[in-house]
């Protein structure tokens, strides 16, 4: 699949005065892409990325209290998640995902950008039964390689990315 977009509408978000009120207009225009399927028998594959312009205009961009990007939008997301099962074990699959934005304001100003960052996760799932019923034991681990940063709750408003999480789950059907 693949598009391309141009979305125009009013750009809403905190003035100076930490008030909530219409800024300006934002336009995102760009294109986006995502492939979805089997690359083999054994190996799944979901990946997909935008590429955008996002723009802020306006009477607050022309005298300078508003800078010309919105708030949080990144330029560039990337997404990759591939599921292989292998052939001697059907009961076992393997999964990774990465996961990437590109920097992105993080104040109405612009004066503050998160810098781009890459994640990469990746899981075990295992289907047996208990009692003649469906289970499955999950492993997962996110954030592999413990990547330290910030993630955007609002204009300048940040929230510590967690950092590399292990999780287990058994789950049965009933």
């Amino acid at each position: 699949m693949a598009g391309v977009f141009d979305v125009r509408k009013p750009y809403f978000n905190l003035d100076e005065r930490q008030v909530f009120t219409l800024l300006g207009d934002v336009a995102h225009q760009g294109i986006e892409a995502s492939l979805a399927g089997k690359l083999t028998h054994q190996l799944d594959i979901v990946a997909g990325g935008a590429f955008m312009r996002p723009r802020v205009t306006g009477e607050g961009v022309t005298l300078g209290r508003v800078g010309p990007r919105p708030v949080g939008q990144p330029e560039r997301t990337l997404q990759l998640n591939l599921d292989w099962r292998p052939a001697r074990l059907d009961a076992l699959s393997l999964d990774a995902g990465v996961t990437h934005l590109s920097r992105r304001p993080a104040t109405r100003s612009n004066s503050v950008f998160l810098p781009a960052r890459t994640l990469v996760d990746l899981g075990a799932r295992y289907r047996f039964e208990v009692a003649d019923r469906d289970a499955s034991l999950r492993l997962r681990v996110t954030n592999l390689f413990n990547f330290y940063g910030w993630d955007l709750r609002g204009a300048g408003a940040y929230d510590q990315i967690a950092g590399r999480v292990a999780s287990v789950a058994l789950a049965v059907d009933f």
